[in-house]
């Protein structure tokens, strides 16, 4: 089980997960009762708070129960990780969006080679979904990577002027923007959400769209 940005789930809910957890039964939604659940090795990817009257505390009691504990060195650790990540997603993402996978010429490559990635893993994905969904002719430029790996951040300017250039429609235009809100925040969907002043759901639609529309191209 790998609990994602589970800070975001409302205090309820993580009361009823820690039951879980500590009683290892759940209970089926329509079911009059629980059931053993396979709970045994944890790996807590990040940490999982509680609390109550306004207040947030964290959720220590969790700890006994991550019986194997893994620690992942930051992707800037593990440089020789980045290009089997990027030959992951590539395969991925492009088998989302419908197209064939494309080739990252040397000088992006390069690019992505140097850039620290602070963001890790999901960063790193982000950027590939954002070249494949930019990209002509099935080859993946320092043009299509976001400014911050690229090393040349633009002036929204020089975005838009970009973008006429391309001829970009209004609908790629905002597709470049949610990514690019979400490479400046290394992922997170919480705050590329508030920042765009949409919820949640809505940004997942929008990022579903954009592997849809890109199919279609």
């Amino acid at each position: 089980m790998f609990l994602d940005e589970i800070g975001e789930m409302p205090l309820a809910l993580q009361s009823r997960l820690l039951r879980v957890l500590e009683d290892k039964k759940v209970r089926p939604l329509g079911a009059t009762k629980k059931h053993l659940s396979m709970f045994g090795l944890w790996r807590l990817p990040m940490p999982i708070w509680i609390g109550d009257r306004g207040g947030k505390v964290p959720l220590r009691s969790l700890l006994p129960l991550a019986t194997v504990a893994v620690a992942v060195p930051p992707l800037r650790e593990r440089p020789a990780d980045i290009p089997l990540l990027i030959k992951h997603f590539l395969a991925r993402v492009s088998a989302e969006a419908g197209r064939p996978v494309p080739e990252i010429d040397s000088d992006a490559m390069t690019r992505m080679l140097r850039y620290p990635w602070p963001g890790n893993a999901r960063e790193l994905q982000n950027a590939i979904q954002r070249g494949v969904i930019l990209c002509r002719n099935d080859v993946i430029t320092i043009k299509e990577l976001p400014p911050r790996v690229a090393g040349q951040d633009l002036s929204p300017t020089q975005m838009l002027a970009e973008a006429v250039d391309k001829r970009m429609s209004l609908d790629q235009l905002e597709q470049a923007y949610v990514h690019a809100v979400l490479d400046s925040v290394n992922g997170n969907k919480t705050e590329a959400a508030n920042i765009l002043r949409i919820d949640r759901k809505t940004l997942y639609r929008k990022l579903e769209d954009s592997s849809a529309d890109s199919s279609d191209t």
